[in-house]
C-alpha cells in the first residue's frame, strides 16, 4: 500500500485496478473471513448476531445524538455531520460524500481523527475497565 501510495502520488500509476481485480480481492477476502466461523454452533451464530445488532443500535443512537448535537450548534451542516458521524468505514462514507455533495474534507479528517482516537485510547480505557 505504501508502495502504491508512493507510485501514485508521483504520477507514474494515473489509473485504477480494473473493476474484476477489486471484486476478486473482496471475493478472497470475504472467504479468508468466513473460513474464521467454520465449526460455528446454531447458538454461538445467534449469540453474535444478536450482539452486533445491538452494538449497531448502540452505534446508530450514539451517533444520532452527536448529529444532532453538531447540527444545532452549527458546527458544521446536516449532511456533513451526518456522513461525518454515522458508523462505518471511511471509504464508503467518501464515496457516499462524493455523490452526495457533502465537505469531503470534513468527512475523512473527522472518520481520521476518529480512528487515531480510538487507536489511541482504546487501550487505556480497558485498562481503566479492567480494574
Amino acid at each position: 500500500m505504501i508502495l502504491t501510495t508512493i507510485l501514485s502520488l508521483s504520477g507514474i500509476i494515473t489509473q485504477r485496478p480494473p473493476a474484476e481485480m477489486i471484486w476478486a480481492s473482496q471475493f478472497f477476502i470475504a472467504i479468508g473471513v468466513g473460513a474464521k466461523y467454520v465449526g460455528l454452533t446454531w447458538d454461538e451464530f445467534k449469540r453474535y448476531v444478536f450482539a452486533g445488532v445491538v452494538n449497531g443500535l448502540q452505534l446508530a443512537l450514539l451517533s444520532l445524538i452527536f448529529i444532532e448535537v453538531i447540527v444545532v450548534f452549527g458546527v458544521a451542516p446536516g449532511l456533513d455531520a451526518f456522513l461525518a458521524f454515522l458508523p462505518g468505514g471511511q471509504s464508503e462514507m467518501v464515496v457516499l460524500a462524493i455523490i452526495a455533495g457533502g465537505d469531503l474534507t470534513y468527512v475523512v479528517l473527522h472518520h481520521i481523527l476518529r480512528i487515531v482516537m480510538i487507536v489511541s485510547f482504546a487501550p487505556v480505557l480497558l485498562r481503566w475497565l479492567g480494574r
